[in-house]
């Protein structure tokens, strides 16, 4: 029989992978594998960011995530959490058994959103970081699903070729679930969109239909109900299409999103209900914006706040209060700012603005500003690869300094050093 002719090379090789830890087991005879383990310590985090492991001697300066370069070698891209207490740790994971894991691969390409965060890992030497525009294959570099309530993992990159997860945002969202365009190991020609949720503390995948019938663009409602269609001006969607529960249904509405999740017709007049259907809309919007493409300055138990900017003076000049009644029902508030220039930094749960030789912040819910009194005068502020909001400028000798501002609006020339390059932080919990 040709089972007797096995190589008994190749049955040692596979005995030694199937003698394996229950907590952390090795894909591909080799590959680390995080699925359905838990990052430890995840309800005291009140962040989760990426970064490089480094002495702090990096010059990267951003907090936003744009394949941003590592020193090869040196290096290594690895999760952290942000502790209450401000200071990062790098995460490690557990599972039922209390048994913990430390992080050993590197992080090719990282993006969150509100309900999930995406991850994906390398095993071999650290280059850079990215979100997801570009994506090697999941074979070699697995694929991650955290769920953002509860810190679990989920392996997407066993039944996924490829995920368009740079186009994931609020617009095609709902309350808990996510809709991306995807192919799949078995049909790696044919794409489709799929949506993804958790039930039952496990990962739940649907697949809803091919990309010959969405055919454009689409949107997604807290209700789950899927609007095809293409893109106008002002974030509308010349929809013609609902998709809910496998029915596709016509109509030839000009729509859009608004801030409470549901789609309205653009007159305002109808909205879309939970079966789908058209009706009567009995909510006066405050407003038609959506600001899921604007800076989001802090979250205040059901209130949001996030900077405004001003197309026509190029100017972020006032905030956006919204406060969530309900699931339909919200307040809205446009609260204009004292002063404002266009070097700006949002950190604090608040925004930092420079004039001339001086910084001051302002209040989110009056607008009102805070001048920070210190004997420099400064000329920049920026948010270093560490999280800490930096300061350049002079002192009273006219000697370069350069320094930290701290959430208590203390200035100090003491910057302090948290042990990572940071290149984006995601508030959690």
């Amino acid at each position: 029989m040709v089972l007797k002719k096995v190589n008994r090379a190749f049955i040692l090789a596979l005995a030694m992978c199937l003698i394996i830890s229950p907590l952390f087991f090795m894909s591909a005879c080799g590959m680390p594998n995080y699925d359905n383990l838990v990052i430890s310590n995840w309800e005291n985090y009140t962040g989760l960011g990426v970064g490089t492991v480094s002495d702090g001697s990096s010059s990267s300066t951003t907090l936003s995530l744009s394949s941003v370069s590592a020193s090869s070698g040196s290096k290594k891209g690895r999760l952290f959490g942000v502790n209450k207490d401000g200071n990062y740790e790098e995460i490690t994971f557990g599972n039922e058994n209390g048994s913990t894991t430390q992080q050993t691969m590197n992080i090719v390409n990282f993006k969150t959103t509100e309900l999930f965060t995406f991850v994906q890992f390398r095993t071999d030497e650290m280059t850079s970081i990215g979100d997801f525009y570009s994506q090697p294959p999941y074979e070699n570099y697995p694929l991650y699903l955290i769920d953002n309530k509860t810190g679990k993992m989920y392996n997407l990159g066993e039944q996924f070729n490829v995920i368009h997860i740079a186009h994931l945002n609020e617009l095609v969202t709902s309350n808990a679930k996510a809709y991306m365009v995807a192919s799949t190991l078995e049909n790696r020609l044919e794409e489709k969109l799929f949506s993804f949720e958790i039930e039952n503390g496990q990962l739940k995948i649907s697949e809803l239909f091919d990309t010959e019938t969405l055919n454009g663009s689409y949107l997604v409602d807290n209700y789950d109900n899927v609007f095809i269609g293409d893109w106008s001006a002002d974030n509308q969607l010349d929809s013609t299409f609902i998709y809910k529960d496998g029915q596709l249904k016509n109509f030839e509405y000009s729509i859009f999103k608004a801030a409470n999740g549901l789609v309205y017709s653009e007159d305002e007049s109808q909205v879309v209900n939970a079966q789908g259907e058209w009706e009567n809309s009995t909510f006066t919007l405050p407003t038609k914006e959506y600001f899921y493409n604007t800076d989001l300055i802090t979250t205040i138990g059901n209130t949001k706040y996030y900077l405004i900017y001003d197309t026509y003076t190029r100017f972020c000049d006032s905030v956006a209060k919204i406060t969530y009644l309900d699931e339909t029902n919200f307040m809205y508030q446009k609260i204009d700012l004292q002063d404002y220039t266009e070097k700006y930094v949002i950190a604090n749960d608040r925004v930092y603005f420079l004039d001339n030789n001086e910084i001051f912040y302002v209040n989110c819910d009056t607008g009102e500003k805070t001048t920070l009194r210190a004997n420099y005068a400064f000329s920049n502020i920026y948010s270093d690869n560490q999280g800490n909001i930096i300061f350049e400028g002079l002192d009273f000798n006219l000697n370069s300094v350069r320094g930290m501002i701290t959430a208590d609006d203390q200035i100090t020339e003491n910057i302090i050093n948290k042990g990572y390059d940071v290149y984006y932080i995601a508030p959690i919990n």
